[in-house]
């Protein structure tokens, strides 16, 4: 299973040299050989689309899901799956954590009663318009653009291409994974985790105590939930840091840093560039873009 080469991005903002932020990629293009299998344990919650070829589907201990050519369904973070391919595929993941809310789900759940539990995927097939899209979509990644700025875009894209031309029956249907506890739970934490200022007044907004809040972060995320928060935070720090519009004093003071000293000790030791030297990088990048 090979992840196609996505290309060289230009994005002054997000696409960075810093070994300690290198991320992974919002959209991955996948070749999967007749035969073999992707196994994964979900830390984010992904859409896979079938580009070309047949597979089989093994969605925790639910049962076998065929998946055909320009099949696409919903694989909510905190399970487990296996593809297996039946003929040679091509396949596509949107990882969609970041960009679709609760509030975005809730509005296809109007009037409809509440349900507990776990769903099984629902499956989609795409229509000429959507095909358009994702077919699109590749083209231009392969051919470069390849940031995650970009990729954000794309994917904020598709939820509202969804809205157009798929029934609301089906959207029900197919965004259910997104309304277990676990997914509430993983939510919950992407919304509010720079908005609180202790773990405690996480735990209290999905009803746990900051022991269970922990453990139940751990298992999902596969970190614990101090070194996931100062992960997004030096990816958020970056992000402003590149941006160029706040001064270095605005930004000790938004990430509450001690003084400016302090911040630019923070940033060396991360980083390994100081908070000056960082934003001069990302100019000398655009400017040469």
């Amino acid at each position: 299973m090979t992840p196609f080469k996505t290309g060289i991005s230009t994005c002054p903002i997000c696409c960075n040299s810093f070994e300690s932020l290198k991320q992974k990629e919002l959209i991955t293009i996948y070749s999967l050989p007749k035969s073999l299998s992707k196994k994964e344990d979900l830390a984010q919650s992904k859409i896979l689309f079938i580009v070309n070829g047949e597979g089989s589907l093994y969605f925790e201990k639910s049962r076998e899901i065929n998946l055909k050519e320009g099949s696409f369904l919903i694989l909510p973070i905190g399970s487990n799956y296996t593809l297996e391919a039946d003929t040679d595929i091509f396949f596509c993941e949107f990882v969609i954590d970041e960009i679709i809310s609760l509030t975005d789900i809730a509005v296809y759940y109007q009037g409809v009663r509440s349900r507990s539990g776990k769903f099984a995927p629902y499956v989609l097939s795409m229509n000429e318009k959507v095909w358009m899209y994702l077919t699109t979509t590749i083209d231009f990644i392969n051919d470069g653009l390849g940031c995650k700025c970009y990729h954000k875009i794309k994917i904020r894209e598709f939820l509202h291409v969804l809205r157009v031309y798929f029934q609301a029956e089906e959207l029900q249907r197919f965004f259910q994974p997104l309304r277990s506890k676990t997914v509430r739970f993983a939510m919950t934490v992407y919304e509010n985790w720079d908005k609180v200022k202790t773990l405690s007044e996480l735990a209290e907004m999905v009803e746990l105590s900051l022991s269970g809040f922990s453990k139940k972060f751990r298992r999902i995320f596969g970190l614990s939930p101090y070194q996931w928060i100062m992960d997004k935070r030096g990816e958020r720090i970056i992000e402003e840091l590149g941006k160029g519009e706040k001064s270095i004093k605005q930004l000790t003071e938004e990430f509450e840093f001690n003084s400016v000293q302090h911040f630019g000790y923070y940033c060396k030791k991360r980083f390994g560039y100081s908070p000056g030297k960082i934003r001069q990088m990302f100019k000398k990048r655009e400017n040469s873009g």
